[in-house]
């Protein structure tokens, strides 16, 4: 007796020997329980590489406001601004870096802090 295959069976047949039939779906399979660790170290490792590279960049003499002075958590990031005035001490703390720095100061990372003098 001659078998008849229909496109139907075969089309279920061979779906059921792949692992997952959509792309995200072997992020969850129990099977491979190293590709949610993966994705996570991949995510990880890109979002450390850009983190790195705009600290390097903003410390580096290139950026144009590498030739004012500051603090380097300043030059860095706003997050040392946004404690500062979490504070209400950021008027004296910026009298405090004048008097050390002299006239024009870095205080955020595009913000330049000046001192002017009128006749």
């Amino acid at each position: 007796m001659p078998q008849f295959w229909s496109l139907s069976s075969d089309y279920y047949a061979y779906e059921n020997r792949l692992p997952s039939r959509h792309l995200l779906d072997c992020l969850y399979a129990s099977q491979y329980p190293w590709s949610s660790v993966a994705v996570l170290l991949a995510f990880l490792s890109y979002g450390g590489a850009v983190i790195s590279f705009t600290l390097m960049y903003r410390l580096s003499p290139f950026h144009p406001l590498a030739k004012y002075p500051g603090p380097v958590m300043a030059k860095a990031s706003k997050l040392w601004a946004a404690c500062l005035s979490g504070t209400a001490d950021m008027h004296r703390h910026h009298k405090s870096l004048h008097e050390r720095h002299g006239d024009v100061v870095r205080t955020v990372i595009l913000h330049v802090c000046a001192v002017l003098s009128y006749p």
